[in-house]
């Protein structure tokens, strides 16, 4: 059940927020929406020149994986050696993997 719904769950069941137990439902029902929303904000949003760049790599590794998905982020990462030089540039620039990384990648 959804933070919200226990909110209006309890307020319907007599747990409004004139009690104990439904002020500290209210406030844990509020605290997890805000978590819920920021979470939803830190979702990554990878910019057009980076999709641009790497619609290659991603259609021939990682075609099968959502964009902004866990995994396709461990997809690109796994097949990190075998990315273009321009996607992996792109990469850097947008700051999803440091030069140092990718140059300890070169050197193995």
């Amino acid at each position: 059940m959804a933070a919200k719904e226990i909110f209006l769950a309890r307020t319907i069941n007599g747990g409004g927020i004139g009690t104990a137990a439904g002020l500290t439902a209210g406030l844990l029902a509020a605290f997890l929406m805000a978590l819920a929303g920021e979470a939803a904000a830190e979702k990554p949003q990878y910019s057009k020149e980076l999709q641009n760049a790497c619609i290659a790599d991603y259609k021939k590794y990682c075609g099968e994986y959502g964009l902004e998905t866990s995994a396709l982020r461990t997809c690109m990462d796994k097949n990190g050696n075998s990315l273009s030089k321009v996607c992996v540039q792109a990469l850097v620039s947008a700051g999803e993997v440091s030069q140092a990384e990718v140059d300890r990648r070169k050197a193995k």
